[in-house]
């Protein structure tokens, strides 16, 4: 799945399904049609069929995609057209993977409800910055300063990166110390 947008050539979609890229350096426009599902369906490891949205929806988002009969990947959306529900099942109806994102009225994700990984629930800033992660037996906390710069972080004892708990320094916008963690 081609994405919506890239760090230098932002991706628009078509009404014919297609793609449209800016190239901003160049000044340059490509078109890309989308491929006919037969295209998809040659290439090796593909998926044999694919379900779409239904024709009364606008948006053209893929919710269904099965992978040679055995998997299926589904994906749900909201009414503004934001990510909800992913998920995966195998033959019999067995769940693989489950969750359920949940937004804020501005879009900023709020919580995530994951079947295998455990809850999430994420405290934000007026600016939708992260500032503390809630779950089951875990919690993270960070702080940030009226810049937006990151002043303080701070993460359970078990996970990796255990060094760069801690205030941050920074020397202009350059971030130089995270933690016990040094940067020249």
């Amino acid at each position: 799945m081609i994405p919506d947008s890239g760090p230098r050539r932002p991706l628009t979609r078509t009404d014919d399904g297609g793609y449209r890229i800016d190239d901003p350096l160049t000044g340059r426009t490509h078109h890309f049609a989308r491929p006919p599902p037969t295209a998809l369906r040659s290439l090796p490891g593909s998926p044999t069929a694919i379900s779409t949205r239904s024709a009364s929806t606008t948006t053209h988002h893929e919710v269904v995609r099965r992978v040679d009969g055995t998997l299926a990947l589904t994906r749900g959306y909201d009414s503004l057209d934001r990510l909800i529900a992913p998920g995966c099942t195998a033959p019999g109806d067995r769940l693989v993977a489950e969750r359920s994102y949940t937004y804020r009225s501005d879009g900023h994700l709020t919580a995530v409800q994951d079947a295998r990984g455990g809850d999430r629930d994420f405290d934000l800033d007026l600016h939708g910055r992260v500032t503390a992660v809630r779950a089951t037996d875990w919690s993270e906390r960070y702080v940030y300063d009226s810049a937006g710069n990151q002043t303080e972080a701070e993460w359970p004892v078990r996970n990796r990166a255990q060094e760069a708990v801690g205030p941050r320094t920074y020397t202009g916008t350059r971030l130089t110390r995270a933690g016990g963690v040094h940067y020249e």
